[in-house]
This record gives structure tokens, sequence and C-alpha cells, in this order.
């Protein structure tokens, strides 16, 4: 079951974007269409723009869209699954708010991803390991920043608000006729809850109430905490959950963006991440 739900998810990242011709520029590859269900739109000088990017991929003739957060100067940290099924997907990092704007766009010179991901994903429904970093070929640009973690994990609790950010569908299920993406593209946010701060030892839920959360092209994308004037990086979004099952159909809209939202714990994962930052960098 778990691996029939391996490939729906990964099935998920495409968001019926077509892709076109196979041109060779890092330009070519981000589509031109038109996110976070029930949010708002982050302008640029939201310190929310300043941490989080565009993730932009083909997989084959297909072309899918994530989120990602800046966690050092030539580093993104994003969810596995960006990296396509075998991990080696063609990637591109957008430095803009909207898919449409003007910012620069970085190709990917290197990267990682959790080496037990597929086992995981077709095993078990906690703690799949979906964690992935891709290395830039350049810094990142002027106006962007390297986002700060959470100090202790004690401070995820149960009821916790969570701002959750990325540019995936503004709709909880995706229509396969949608000319712009389902409204994938721009990046939004949206504040909500934790309902379960130990989903496994690695991963935490996030309620999508009311229609207001994470969906597909928000994989990848960051969950903030605020403590203070500061926001802190707690969490990659990942997928869904059975209890978002609406249909039995195996295709995208088997699940609905609208019960919660499994995030990968950072924190909870955070050896693997500086092992493979420092090896990223030579070190």
């Amino acid at each position: 079951m778990f691996r029939s739900k391996l490939v729906i998810i990964l099935g998920l990242l495409f968001l019926n974007i077509s892709a076109s011709a196979q041109a060779q520029s890092a330009e070519s590859i981000v589509p031109d269409f038109q996110s976070i269900i029930g949010g708002s739109d982050v302008q640029s000088g939201d310190p929310v723009a300043a941490n989080t990017v565009l993730i932009v991929g083909k997989d084959g003739d297909s072309t899918f869209i994530c989120s990602g957060s800046i966690i050092d100067r030539d580093i993104i940290l994003t969810a596995a699954h960006c990296l396509g099924v075998d991990g080696l997907a063609r990637v591109v990092v957008a430095f803009r708010t909207d898919i449409k704007g003007t910012g620069q766009i970085i190709p990917v010179s290197d990267r990682r991803r959790m080496g037990d991901f597929l086992d995981r994903a077709g095993s078990s429904p906690t703690d799949w390991h979906d964690l992935a970093l891709v290395k830039l070929a350049q810094p990142i640009p002027a106006g962007y920043s390297i986002a700060k973690f959470l100090p202790s994990p004690n401070m995820l609790q149960n009821g916790s608000k969570v701002t959750l950010a990325g540019y995936g569908m503004t709709s909880p299920l995706a229509d396969p006729n949608s000319k712009d993406g389902n409204g994938a593209g721009k990046l939004r946010k949206v504040e909500q809850s934790v309902i379960n701060n130990a989903y496994g030892s690695t991963e935490f839920l996030v309620s999508l109430k009311d229609n207001k959360g994470a969906c597909h092209g928000d994989s990848g994308g960051p969950a903030f905490v605020r403590q203070g004037n500061e926001l802190y990086l707690i969490g990659v979004a990942s997928r869904m959950t059975e209890n978002d099952r609406v249909a039995n159909n195996g295709d995208a809209n088997d699940y609905a963006c609208s019960v919660e939202m499994v995030y990968s714990n950072a924190l909870s994962l955070m050896d693997w991440i500086r092992t493979n930052v420092n090896q990223l960098h030579g070190k």
C-alpha cells in the first residue's frame, strides 16, 4: 500500500504543467504559468520571501515545481521527492515571489538526498526521511538570507502555531484541465496549527483545517515558528496522509489538501543536514 502511495505522491509533483522544447538554458526550464491554499501573497520585503525559494525541475518530458528554504549561502533544503523519482531530475532554483516575475535563476551544481527515502516511503506511514539538499552553482543573490533553525525541538508543541510557505496550488484538489497550474507558481503563506508534534520520530503533522495550508507544489517548503519578531525554520513539507484520501483512482485527486500535512522535522534530522552540507562544501 505504501509503495503505491509513494507513486501517487511523486506523481503529484507534476501539477499538470506541460513541458515544451528541451532547451538547455536555466531560464528555459521555468514554465510560464500563473499556492499555499487559503493563504496570502508574500511580498518581496517579507522575511518569508527572504528565506523561501521556488524549485523547478524536469524529469523526462514533464516539468514540476517544489519549494525550498535557504540554509547556507549556496544550499537549499527541500524534500527528497523534489529531486524526481531517481533523484536525478534536472533542477534550477528561482529567486522570485512569482514565477512570472523577475529574479535570478540559478542552476544546481550538486545535490544530496537521504539515501533510505525510497525504502522508507515504500514501507511505512511515518518517518520517510523525505529530505534533500541542493547546492547552487553560485551564492544566493542580494535580498535573500539564510533561515535560522528553531533553537530547541521543545519549542514545537501540539497546538503550536506555524507559518507555512510555498509556491503550490491554491485549490485542495488538482484540476487536470487547469490552464494555470491550479494557481501554482506564486509564493504564499498561511498560519496553521501543529496537531501532532511527534508523527514518528522525525516528522510532525500540521492541520489543513478550513482549507488552509500546504498543497501540491508546496513540497519542500518551510514551516516556521515565530518567536518574538523572529521566524525560525522547523519543518519541510512532505505529503498528505491517508486521512486526506478521497478516492482510489491512482491519480493526483486521490488526496485532497483538506485534513493534515506531514512535515519532516529538520531538528530531528540535523546530523544528516550538517554532515551533507559539509560534504557539499568539500569538507
